[in-house]
């Protein structure tokens, strides 16, 4: 998109196109879907000030967020969820603290795409998916406690297929980061809980490679 936000704006066609973006996100084509979320972006960091100068409690932007997340449960299509991770974690930027609203769902979303690792790893795939978390983890600390067992442990079953993996090594190693930097910042939330837990892991952890790996780097 290429425009001048302060034109539009005194025409009023800066509300009349982010509602045009925001309705092409019922459309489930993965071509419409790439080309339209970077416009949508731009469209919701121009219009963000006055999408979140009103009173309503779920503002326009939360509604497109809710729409991306209800894309990406509802889809079975491997290359247009992958669209939508490709630019989960700006979506997430763009909704700064508001995103607290939408931790619970966002995180279920999150884990359970780590969960597909068992099946495969997909390199940039699952390197979207570990980079939305931590985004979401920096933006959201610090992290209610309950939500150690299931974002460690998911991270761990992770860190376990990724180990057995035939993949580059490179890319193994890049992924291996974005799990240790997710643990760094639970950390930061409280240390001592999340140090119970990885207690936890290493009495039930049946691959020993697994638990250094991640403790040798903390």
């Amino acid at each position: 998109i290429n425009f001048d936000s302060d034109d539009l704006s005194r025409q009023g066609l800066d509300y009349l196109i982010f509602d045009s973006f925001k309705r092409l996100l019922f459309n489930q084509e993965v071509e419409v879907i790439e080309a339209l979320l970077p416009s949508l972006l731009v469209s919701i960091k121009i219009m963000k000030p006055k999408l979140l100068n009103c009173n309503e409690i779920i503002t326009e932007c939360d509604l497109v967020l809710i729409q991306i997340m209800q894309n990406m449960e509802m889809t079975s299509k491997f290359k247009l969820k992958s669209t939508y991770l490709n630019y989960l974690e700006e979506f997430i930027k763009q909704m700064n603290l508001d995103i607290l609203k939408h931790f619970k769902r966002l995180l279920a979303i999150l884990l359970s795409i780590l969960d597909e690792s068992k099946l495969h790893i997909d390199c940039n795939y699952f390197k979207h998916v570990l980079t939305a978390l931590n985004t979401l983890i920096e933006q959201t600390k610090p992290i209610d406690e309950k939500y150690f067992p299931q974002i460690l442990f998911s991270l761990v079953s992770f860190q376990s297929s990724l180990l057995e993996a035939k993949i580059n090594q490179s890319e193994s190693s890049k992924l291996h980061q974005l799990v240790i930097d997710c643990i760094a910042k639970l950390r930061e939330s409280n240390c001592k809980e999340l140090d119970d837990y990885l207690n936890i892991v290493k009495d039930n952890c049946h691959d020993s490679r697994v638990y250094s790996s991640l403790l040798h780097n903390l």
